[in-house]
């Protein structure tokens, strides 16, 4: 079998990188691994931590980077990321044939750059993000890509912040969300 992803690993220009994407699976990996994040298909916390933290970012609807944005507050508050490597989880996903369509894609650059603007001091889009994402364009996106990356992360740094609901967990153990 092949590996699809033990967790993710970031890049500084915020593109994600999946442990042992693509590889086939002869047991190289044990036990538990830590990562900067995990994919919400295999997604267990306990609910302490989920209330602790607030649950998701709703800010981030539809999709891209509500679950590493979870996770880097995770870790802020001191909380272990990790990956059970013997574990087996089949997550059958409705990916196009060709990967994202062009509103999917600057989807992913405007909430790419909405975690970065979250979770990035001003240093670090000097010497992480503006570094990183030259070599990412140098590295040959095609000029559609480039566009919906420059376009896409414009619009998510302009775009105002709005306001996290608060996750209130109940006696019942039943979700209630606050605002």
């Amino acid at each position: 079998e092949t590996i699809q992803h033990l967790g993710s690993a970031m890049r500084g220009n915020g593109m994600i990188d999946h442990h042992g994407s693509g590889e086939t699976d002869h047991g190289q990996y044990r036990g538990v691994l830590d990562v900067l994040s995990v994919q919400a298909a295999a997604l267990a916390v306990r609910v302490e931590v989920w209330c602790e933290l607030g649950g998701l970012d709703e800010s981030f609807w539809p999709a891209h980077f509500e679950v590493a944005d979870f996770c880097f507050r995770a870790r802020a508050a001191h909380r272990r990321i990790g990956v059970a490597c013997e574990a087996t989880v089949t997550h059958f996903a409705e990916m196009p044939p060709a990967g994202l369509d062009a509103r999917e894609r600057r989807l992913f650059f405007m909430n790419r750059a909405r975690f970065l603007r979250k979770h990035y001091r001003p240093t670090d889009w000097f010497r992480r993000f503006i570094p990183d994402e030259l070599r990412w364009i140098a590295g040959g996106s095609s000029r559609g890509m480039r566009i919906e990356a420059l376009t896409g992360t414009a619009a998510g740094l302009l775009r105002p912040q709005p306001a996290q609901p608060q996750m209130v967990y109940q006696a019942d153990q039943h979700f209630k969300i606050s605002k």
